[in-house]
């Protein structure tokens, strides 16, 4: 989160765009690609399995955090440069992104656990093969994407008539000084106001009742289902809300969110009431059963892809050109601080109802 509020900030990122992107991926490829050689050292001095892989936890604890790190400033690039183009069919492309990446996850996750056996799917053995496959794809996927940005031209046509503009007209801004830029910063977060609140609010939503709330909903189930899903339940419920957020990412355009401007704050006031629904069937009020929980989840999936993608849609209509790429940058800025607050949330929410229903 702290690195994606520098990035908001440092307008000369605008200057060093495609290095930033470029050496971020590189980064990206080369950093996951250390694990297997930490691993394979480990492996003369550590005997016991079980130690072997808690230090390979370690590390991959280490490698998330500076991938967090880096990943936060060039996400930061990539949401402003999004913002910047027109059309609005880059922004649904990218955002729709964010989802497949979700169905990945899921993707990799369930295939590690297809390889074991139940007896250790939930073991801390089972989360190696999830890890390397996770590893693996992110070092290739991003491996690409260096090769990509060093074959593209810089000079394109497209590149001419969009970016170029826009770097032109912001060069005043960058050359101010850090007060006036954060100044500037703030001005610009106060036009884009009610997306980026709005993006803000439905992410503290989801984070706070997604996965833990959402997994611990009591499901009614015969005792031979139930012991057949309770270790997959809750990787169920994980895919099936990815795939109702990358559906609901992927179906809009720029003219919905243009022509209806108040879609956006009606639905993320309606997600805002559906709180107390959610929290109802996981205290046990409100008799559920599978498919009830399920089309909940679906459709929190749903309603996260639609406002992430309306909010970023909305976006560029409110500020000038010069001012775009900023503002998208403080919608990532405000998507990060809703997951983070959201966790927070989530588990003093938990907290809270335990110790006062006991359940």
């Amino acid at each position: 989160m702290l690195s994606g509020v520098l990035a908001a900030l440092y307008r000369n990122l605008t200057r060093h765009r495609r290095p930033v992107s470029l050496y971020g991926f590189l980064a990206l490829t080369v950093l996951p690609a250390l694990l297997p050689v930490l691993s394979a050292r480990d492996k003369a001095i550590v005997t016991s399995a079980e130690a072997l892989v808690s230090k390979e936890l370690w590390y991959t604890v280490l490698v998330a955090g500076l991938l967090g790190a880096i990943g936060a400033v060039l996400q930061s690039v990539l949401y402003g440069t999004v913002t910047l183009l027109p059309g609005g069919k880059c922004t649904t492309a990218f955002t729709a992104g964010g989802g497949v990446a979700s169905l990945l996850l899921c993707a990799l996750r369930i295939f590690s656990r297809l390889l074991l056996d139940g007896d250790t799917a939930d073991s801390l053995l089972a989360l190696k093969p999830g890890f390397s496959a996770f590893f693996i794809t992110c070092s290739a996927l991003c491996g690409t994407c260096v090769i990509v940005f060093l074959c593209l031209d810089r000079q394109n046509s497209f590149y001419k008539e969009h970016v170029s503009p826009a770097d032109a007209r912001q060069e005043v801004m960058i050359s101010k000084s850090f007060r006036e830029n954060l100044r500037g910063t703030r001005l610009i977060l106060e036009e884009i106001s009610r997306p980026a609140w709005c993006a803000f609010i439905s992410f503290v939503i989801t984070l706070a009742l997604f996965p833990g709330i959402m997994v611990q909903i009591p499901v009614p189930l015969r005792a031979t289902v139930t012991s057949t899903l309770s270790s997959w339940y809750p990787l169920l419920v994980v895919s099936l809300f990815a795939v109702g957020d990358t559906v609901g990412r992927a179906g809009l355009t720029e003219q919905i969110a243009l022509r209806f401007p108040t879609l956006l704050p009606l639905l993320t006031l309606a997600r805002v009431i559906c709180v107390p629904l959610y929290l109802a069937q996981w205290i046990g009020l409100i008799p559920v059963n599978w498919i009830i929980v399920m089309t909940g989840v679906v459709l929190l999936g749903v309603g996260n892809g639609v406002i992430i993608t309306l909010a970023f849609l909305w976006v560029p209509s409110l500020t000038s050109l010069e001012n775009r790429e900023v503002a998208g940058r403080l919608m990532f800025v405000m998507l990060i601080c809703g997951m983070s607050c959201g966790n927070a949330l989530g588990w003093l929410v938990e907290t809270m109802l335990r110790r006062t229903t006991g359940f």
